[in-house]
């Protein structure tokens, strides 16, 4: 009896796997691996598109002069070379900036005010003069700013320092340098940021030392400083939904076609795969469980009874 028991039991498991159950067929086998794949796409494009999203917050690209938005009162310094409004529009000052290592953008330019010549580069820290002398006045180092009087530099702050604000004279990011003999509380540089979608190269102002080596005042006016609005961007991601969107769309389409003019179906069962669908909450709920019972160790209840 035992063994007729066990027999039973193997026949029973066997034609289980074999057969997958009432009403299987290989139809329906690739069906559910279809749909498996769709929905694992489905799952792969919402995640891509939530990355996509945080990802393009921090990217810009100007293509043509952007139209000016209105500034909000705070923008939040994200790097040394970008900062965000509260209204979600944002500066970025790399379309200004040089590369590390290649010098500053703004090269040894005059001021008419006061007659000494000036050098800034936004994002990336840039050196002018002669180093090595251990002489501070012989050179700027891993500056933002520079000023040249005469043959002597004077450091006007640092990348590190930078902060984005705004007051009754307009936009501006500021800088501070380090103290020397001649500046004991260190130099303030102010660099005032006008929007001009129409001008395309940038026009740079040192007005120079305003506070008997206190405040230093620069203005430099580009298209690329009206505050920018996240735009559109075409991503791998992007291209995965869009694939997965159209494969369910020929699935769908496809399928209901061929099973009522092929198949001559009526009713629900024009959807290609009806059962499949209609079984898919059955379907995830096994995988959680498969899922669960490999890292706890919970196994389901058994599908049979011990005969």
């Amino acid at each position: 009896m035992g063994a007729v028991s066990t027999m039973g039991r193997s026949e029973i498991s066997n034609r289980r796997h074999s057969t997958g159950g009432p009403g299987y067929s290989p139809h329906a086998s690739s069906a559910r691996v279809l749909t498996v794949a769709l929905v694992l796409s489905l799952v792969a494009c919402a995640s891509s598109l939530q990355a996509h999203y945080r990802h393009d917050r921090v990217k810009r690209d100007i293509t043509s002069p952007p139209a000016p938005a209105p500034i909000s009162s705070i923008c939040k310094s994200q790097t040394s070379c970008r900062c965000e409004f509260s209204n979600g529009t944002y500066l970025d000052l790399s379309a200004l900036a040089n590369g590390a290592g290649t010098g500053p953008r703004f090269d040894h330019v005059l001021s008419t005010v006061d007659n000494f010549y000036y050098y800034w580069n936004p994002c990336h820290p840039f050196s002018v003069g002669t180093p090595g002398t251990g002489d501070e006045l012989n050179e700027c180092k891993d500056v933002a700013g520079c000023q040249k009087w005469y043959e002597f530099y004077s450091e006007l702050g640092y990348q590190t320092s930078n902060i984005f604000n705004e007051d009754h004279n307009g936009f501006y990011v500021y800088y501070k340098g380090n103290a020397d003999q001649y500046a004991p509380e260190g130099r303030d540089l102010f660099v005032y940021l006008k929007c001009d979608p129409t001008v395309k190269s940038a026009v740079f102002i040192p007005v120079g030392d305003m506070l008997n080596n206190k405040i230093y005042i620069f203005e430099v006016t580009h298209q690329s400083l009206c505050p920018q609005t996240v735009g559109a961007v075409i991503t791998p991601g992007t291209i995965m939904c869009i694939i997965a969107l159209l494969a369910v769309v020929g699935y769908l389409v496809g399928g209901v076609l061929f099973m009522k003019f092929y198949k001559k179906a009526e009713g629900k069962e024009i959807i290609p795969n009806v059962t499949l669908w209609m079984g898919l909450p059955g379907l995830i709920q096994d995988g959680l469980l498969f899922i669960k019972s490999k890292v706890t160790g919970f196994k389901a209840k058994a599908d049979y009874e011990t005969i």
